[in-house]
Formats: structure tokens, C-alpha cells, sequence
């Protein structure tokens, strides 16, 4: 606010008048400055409404104040990372044995349950029953990428249950040698990026699925005279992963990730699926009726058998870490 001086000595008034006048322009503008600057002050200060007291922090309330010292660095950056560890460490591995125990619990009472069904009725054919050899069966399970990691250990696991056998498909001759002394694992050299490899494996799984046990040599009391010989499942479990920053990884990398963990996938489901289709409705596929020596085999049709696909998938098609770009993208596709 600034007095009108200029108005003020254009006034036809005598100097006393004009005088006063100016004066209390002056006063008043002098009055509404310290007025700004107090209001300005104020509404600064935890935006306190003019003429309200200002509180002290000591009148604060402790838990107040413990929260602003709190939300002040370094402080703030402290307290964030001990409330994240705590969730990380302690609870996400409680969380987790909390999921293992449900599975545990789970599995008891789903394994009583056919337990009892099986002492009850022992002649009934159980089409997804853990022992194939109760109803006469070899499942033929076909696992990729038993090199190392999960499909090898999972080779492992299934050779050691009757009635399973398992093609553990292999890129390099030293991971074909580590399964030549296990009877009902065969080894095929597979890649899943050729079309050529594929489908190799899957002329040595239909020459496994028409042979004779006989012709084997293969006929013992858990043997049946007709070939019960099913493709159970497949586990596409072969994958890659080049861990690196994005600007460091050539375009290559992310191609062939991509060509191993989602077109591979795509490629060993497709050469497959006709046979596990073929199965569940009791039919044989007519490349494999060709291949048949025997005129009996072309002409039966076997009991239904529902088989399965199984994807290992992974945490990083959910959750993308540093320095996966590549894997994380094959996995979320």
C-alpha cells in the first residue's frame, strides 16, 4: 500500500489539512507492510492462521514429534530400509513355510485319500494314479533341459517311481552320459530351437509308444499282453538366462532367449500335442499306425489317456529384476 502523495498535493486544502492527510496515508501503509510480513511469517510456519500462537516443540505431543524427527534425513532413509529387510528377511520366509506347510498338509490327505480308495476297490483302472503299475501302465514322461538344474532333477525323481519312464532330452553328450546307467531313463539329444532336433525326439517317443514289450524282452507278471504304453506328460523345462544390463547385451542375446524360453516351448508343444490328443480319445495317430509292423496294432484302439503339458515358468514373469531383461521378457511372454 503506498499514500496517494501525487492526489494529496493536487488537493485545493491549506498545508494543515494536507499535512494530517498525508500522514495518515503514511501510517496506515506502514501498518498493513508489518501486517504482510507477519501473515506471511505464520502461514510459513506449519500454516498457523494469523493471531494463533505458535507452538513450541516442546508442546508438541511426543508421538508428533517423534514423527518428524522421523521423516527428517538421514533418518527417514534408515527407518525405510529396516522396514523392508524386516519384510524380507523374516516375513516373506514365514509366509513361504506357511505355503510348505499347507502343501504338505495338502498332499498327506490327498495321498490317505487314495490310499483308501485303492485298498477298497484294487481292481479299478486309476488313470492319474502315482503307481502306473497298479492298472498295467508305463507312462512315458518327456522332460527338456536334463543337462542340470530342475530337469535333471526331475529325471532323477521320476526313474525312481515304477511304471515311469522318462526321456530326458539333452544338449550336450556330458549330460547324456550322466543317465546311462539308469535303466528307464533314455537319453535324446534335443535342441528345442531346431525344428529337425524336435522332431527326432518325437519319432523316438512314437517308436517307444507302438514297440512290443515282447520284442524288448520285457515280460514279467507286471507286464500286460496289450501294450498299455502312454505319453503321460511333458515338461518344458529347458531355459536360458544371461544376466547383464540392457546396454550391455547385444540383440542376440535377447533372440536367443527368446527362441529357447518361449519358441522353444511353443515348438516342443505343438510337435507333441497330436499325440497326446490322439490319446485321450483312445486313438492311435496315423503317422504311427505306419510306422506299425503289426496289422492288429493298426486296427485296435487303446483306452482313453488323458496326458499333460507342463511350463516351468519362473518369478521373473512377474517381477522383473535388475539386470534381467532378457530372461524377464521371455518369461512374461
Amino acid at each position: 500500500f503506498r499514500p496517494p502523495t501525487s492526489i494529496i498535493s493536487n488537493l485545493s486544502l491549506n498545508n494543515n489539512v494536507r499535512s494530517k492527510l498525508r500522514n495518515c496515508f503514511t501510517k496506515c501503509a506502514s501498518r498493513s507492510s508489518k501486517f504482510t510480513e507477519h501473515y506471511m511469517q505464520l502461514n510459513d510456519d506449519n500454516n498457523t492462521p494469523p493471531n494463533r500462537p505458535i507452538k513450541e516443540k516442546q508442546d508438541l505431543p511426543v508421538a508428533q514429534r517423534i514423527n518428524n524427527w522421523l521423516h527428517v534425513s538421514p533418518q527417514s532413509q534408515i527407518v525405510e530400509s529396516a522396514y523392508w529387510s524386516f519384510l524380507l528377511i523374516l516375513i516373506a520366509p514365514l509366509m513361504g513355510l506357511v505355503v510348505l506347510l499347507k502343501d504338505v498338509l495338502y498332499e498327506s490327505v490327498t495321498h490317505a485319500t487314495d490310499t483308501t480308495a485303492t485298498e477298497g476297490n484294487k481292481n479299478e483302472d486309476h488313470n492319474n494314479n502315482i503307481t502306473p503299475t497298479m492298472a498295467k501302465k508305463e507312462l512315458g514322461v518327456l522332460v527338456t533341459g536334463c543337462d542340470s538344474g530342475f530337469g535333471q532333477l526331475l529325471a532323477y525323481e521320476l526313474s525312481k517311481r515304477p511304471g515311469y519312464v522318462v526321456f530326458a532330452t539333452c544338449l550336450t553328450p556330458k549330460g547324456e552320459e550322466q543317465y546311462s546307467n539308469i535303466e528307464n531313463v533314455h537319453t535324446i539329444p534335443m535342441d528345442v530351437t531346431n525344428q529337425e532336433s524336435v522332431d527326432a525326439a518325437v519319432s523316438v517317443v512314437q517308436s517307444w509308444l507302438m514297440s512290443d514289450d515282447k520284442e524288448s524282452g520285457k515280460d514279467d507278471d507286471t507286464t500286460s499282453q496289450e501294450n498299455n504304453k502312454y505319453l503321460h506328460a511333458i515338461v518344458n523345462n529347458a531355459g536360458l538366462g544371461t544376466p547383464s544390463l540392457i546396454d550391455w547385451q547385444d540383440i542376440s542375446v535377447f533372440e536367443k532367449t527368446m527362441s529357447v524360453n518361449f519358441f522353444g516351448v511353443v515348438r516342443v508343444t505343438k510337435a507333441f500335442l497330436p499325440i497326446l490328443k490322439y490319446q485321450s480319445a483312445g486313438l492311435v495317430p496315423a503317422i504311427m499306425k505306419d510306422k506299425s509292423t503289426n496289422q492288429e496294432d493298426k486296427e485296435k484302439e487303446k483306452p482313453p489317456h488323458f496326458g499333460r503339458i507342463i511350463n516351468m515358468s519362473s518369478i521373473a514373469g512377474k517381477t522383473a529384476g535388475q539386470g534381467t531383461a532378457s530372461y524377464a521378457a521371455s518369461k512374461q511372454a
